[in-house]
Parts: structure tokens; sequence; C-alpha cells
């Protein structure tokens, strides 16, 4: 990510004069502010509605407690997020970590606290989804893997092949149907299970 490509944001907070400082920061650095809310009910919607690619937000709301609504927000949708907490709040702040919150500032917070950080958080997020992804090609190629190998012991059976000649017919399978071997192993397996 470019430091010199405008991040669109959602900032929260349950103070409006820490709000109007933050809002300020975000546009004198060159962010794009896709909402400006203070409370957790408006934190949800903003998030759901505008699609931003970063969350900046406080802890405390009159309706609620922010981290709670950022770990919940985490399973629907994965956008990182950055939290301004007090001194105090730091030992929760902490336990969210594991989730999308991958930072955390003191107030009060300057330009030159935050510019970074959200360079930071954008990179480490990149890298988080990568390997994200990665690691459901990886659980994807072994469930693959499993249903090649119990649909070749089904052809084997079936047609007297060696089983080479069943991993052979299978890739046939799948090249003439224009299908992933996983497909075309699955298909022949839910097969067996109907007859």
């Amino acid at each position: 990510m470019s430091i010199n490509i405008p991040i669109h944001i959602i900032l929260a907070h349950g103070k409006p004069e820490t709000l109007h400082i933050l809002q300020a920061i975000i546009e004198a650095i060159g962010h794009r502010l896709l909402a400006v809310v203070e409370s957790n009910e408006a934190l949800k919607r903003s998030i759901l509605q505008e699609n931003p690619q970063l969350i900046i937000s406080g802890v405390e709301f009159a309706d609620g407690d922010g981290i709670e609504t950022l770990v919940e927000l985490s399973d629907v949708c994965a956008i990182p997020a950055i939290i301004i907490a007090r001194e105090i709040d730091l030992e929760r702040v902490e336990r969210a970590m594991d989730d999308h919150v991958m930072a955390y500032l003191v107030d009060p917070i300057t330009a030159e606290d935050l510019k970074p950080t959200i360079l930071l958080v954008m990179r480490r997020f990149e890298e988080f989804e990568s390997l994200r992804k990665e690691n459901e090609e990886l659980k994807e190629a072994l469930a693959s893997r499993k249903l090649v190998e119990r649909a070749k012991g089904i052809i084997m059976g079936a047609r007297q092949m060696s089983e080479e000649d069943a991993y052979l017919h299978l890739r046939g399978l799948a090249t003439r149907n224009q299908l992933k071997l996983g497909q075309v192993a699955k298909l022949v397996i839910d097969s067996q299970d109907i007859d």
C-alpha cells in the first residue's frame, strides 16, 4: 500500500472533542473519511454500509464497548482497525489484538503518531489476508487430495484399474468436463453413495 494513496476510513469515538481532533488529523494527512460517528450503533451501520478500508475507533461509547463491536464485526467483514485508547484501557485492547484490531494508540494522538500507524496497519493487514488466503488454499488442496484418493479407490474397484490408471481416468474426466480434479472426484464419490 502506497503512503500517498488515500485510505477510506470510518472514524468513531465517544468523546466529541477527541473525535474532532482525530478528524482533523486524518484529513490533514490526506485520507478520506467515509463516516465520523459517536456511537456503537452508528459504527456498526457505517461499517456495513460504507465498505471502509480501515476503522479507527475509541473504546468507550455511551451505548457500549467499541472493542466488542469491532471483534463482533470481524466475523462478518475483515477490516483492519486501530483503537484509540486511554492508558487504563490497554489490557482490554491487547486482548482484541487477536482479531482485526491491528494496532492501538494512546490518547492524545498526533499526526506523527497516526500517519505511520495507518501505513503499518494496512501493510500488516495485507500480509494477514495473504496468509489467510494461502491457508484456505492449502486446506482446499488437502480436502481435494482426500477426495481424489477416495474416488481413485472407487474407480479401481469398479473398473478393475490400477491406481495410476484410475488417476488418469479421473484426470481425463476433469479435462473433458472442464472441472477441477477435486470436483470430479466428489461427483464420483457422490454417485457411488447414491447407488
